[in-house]
């Protein structure tokens, strides 16, 4: 019982210490702002436009920056319906589930490509596969999604 006591004092000594760093930074930053008021430009309101309209059709590795993250959640749900059984993405906390890319400028599409996730087969043994996902960038919505065995 006295070790764990110990634990929570010293943990609680840590924490204290921490708030008052952390409390300090701002009472530094509030005194100086109140010592020296300056004016802030006006900064310019932000377009619009998505970040994808900023990127020329043919750069397509702006595109696929862009665009990746709002179409990552779609597309991945997409290819796990296709696991006739079970699936399991290993691209990690920060990894990425897509790692490649075909920009379509013409049509305005995107496939995304990759190969982090395996799918369980009837012998219940995970085997690596390969997909991609179609993305329509105007509409912002998924057109196809292919699954093939392999590795990238």
């Amino acid at each position: 019982m006295n070790k764990v006591l110990k634990f929570f004092l010293i943990t609680f000594m840590i924490l204290a210490v921490i708030g008052a760093f952390v409390g300090e930074g701002d009472k530094k930053t509030a005194e100086s702002a109140v010592a020296t008021p300056t004016k802030t430009p006006k900064s310019p309101e932000p377009s619009k436009t998505s970040e994808s309209s900023r990127c020329p059709e043919s750069d397509g590795e702006c595109i696929f920056n862009a665009n990746l993250p709002e179409a990552s959640y779609p597309c991945k749900r997409q290819i796990e319906r296709l696991s006739k059984y079970d699936y399991e993405w290993n691209d990690g906390i920060f990894g990425l589930a897509f790692t490649h890319f075909r920009n379509i400028p013409d049509k305005g599409l995107m496939v995304f490509t990759g190969d982090k996730v395996k799918f369980t087969n009837g012998f219940n043994a995970k085997v690596n596969m390969i997909y991609s996902c179609t993305y329509d960038l105007k509409s912002k919505s998924v057109v196809d999604v292919t699954v093939k065995e392999g590795r990238l």
